[in-house]
């Protein structure tokens, strides 16, 4: 739990301290009217509904139009509204700053293109070709509280908010911090879209997510020849794989219908991996690559997304011998267990 202040006009007074749990406002402390405190209420995209006091007696209204402009409140004149997880509001603009850019509701776009550029642009999704566009154009569903998608991999060259090809923010002593996100035990993201496939965990048909280091493990549904299969992350290989952990078939599913369809059993080098069972692949050439290890009975079967499909090109093979060899040398040689600090995960 943090305390933020702001100088800014508030709901009661002219000055206001915020109160923060996981990143959402829980309660706001105005000092002009003899110290009290105040919950926020909000829907399930962090949208500010109503503030009430300790002893629950209703205060501030709220009503949002989709986009985030004000449609009404019951007390006016609020300077300090919260939309969509978004905190800093600028009532002489409409808009919102997040940590990355400037957010106008009026016409429900960023004022400057997303800072990942065209890394986060896909052929196959058109949502993702206009770089001002805000929350994919579905902001009933989707929040986007600091300018950018989260836990992700792929933003590009550096800049405020990318650093070695992750997206996250600078701290107050200028060490970058990756941003994180976090499902449920069912595979929800909240505001998120996450599924994975033979080519890897997908975040909001944007980002490729890599399993960060040190944190619980993360649960994703499939999608494609996935459907119907869930997979429980923990681990990122030693920095040497996207996402390492184990594989299951939901309820009318099983594995007879997805290993048909994928590379294997066993080709070549496979047969000398060490992994238990029977080596299957996905086959992706240009990024993270399925890789199940399936033992005959089992109900939960070993997978994990090397960085590319060791056999369908020469540096495809070059790329899997290194991470093959650099896992012995921190595991064996190193002795390490866990997982390494970002700046070490990656191709």
């Amino acid at each position: 739990m943090t305390r933020r202040g702001s100088s800014w006009g508030g709901y009661w007074g002219s000055w206001n301290a915020d109160i923060l749990l996981g990143g959402r406002t829980l309660a706001e402390y105005s000092d002009s009217t003899s110290g009290t405190l105040y919950f926020d209420h909000p829907n399930a995209l962090g949208s500010e509904q109503q503030w009430t006091d300790g002893a629950g007696n209703g205060g501030q209204e709220v009503l949002f139009y989709p986009w985030g402009q004000l449609w009404g409140t019951t007390t006016g004149g609020n300077t300090f509204q919260i939309y969509a997880s978004i905190f800093l509001f600028d009532p002489e603009t409409d808009g919102y700053q997040t940590p990355s850019r400037y957010y106008v509701t009026r016409h429900g776009r960023w004022l400057t293109p997303d800072p990942g550029g065209v890394n986060v642009v896909h052929l196959d999704d058109p949502q993702t070709w206009n770089m001002y566009a805000y929350v994919r154009n579905n902001p009933t569903t989707f929040t986007d509280p600091t300018g950018l998608d989260l836990w992700l991999s792929g933003c590009g060259k550096d800049t405020a908010t990318c650093h070695n090809n992750y997206v996250g923010t600078y701290n107050d002593k200028g060490k970058f911090v990756p941003s994180t996100i976090q499902s449920d035990a069912e595979g929800n993201f909240k505001g998120h879209t996450v599924t994975f496939d033979t080519s890897g965990i997908r975040i909001d048909s944007k980002y490729q997510g890599v399993f960060a280091s040190g944190t619980d493990a993360t649960v994703v549904n499939g999608s494609g020849l996935l459907t119907g299969f869930r997979g429980t992350f923990t681990t990122n290989c030693l920095g040497t794989c996207a996402a390492g952990g184990e594989i299951s078939a939901l309820p009318g599913h099983s594995f007879s219908e997805l290993l048909p369809h994928l590379a294997g059993p066993d080709q070549s080098l496979d047969k000398l991996s060490g992994h238990p069972g029977q080596q299957y692949r996905g086959g992706n050439v240009y990024g993270p690559d399925l890789h199940v290890s399936y033992v005959a009975g089992d109900k939960q079967q070993g997978v994990h997304f090397d960085w590319r499909y060791p056999f369908g090109s020469a540096s495809g093979l070059t790329q899997h011998s290194r991470d093959y060899m650099l896992y012995d040398y921190r595991s064996k040689v190193l002795g390490m267990t866990a997982d390494p600090d970002y700046t070490e995960v990656g191709p």
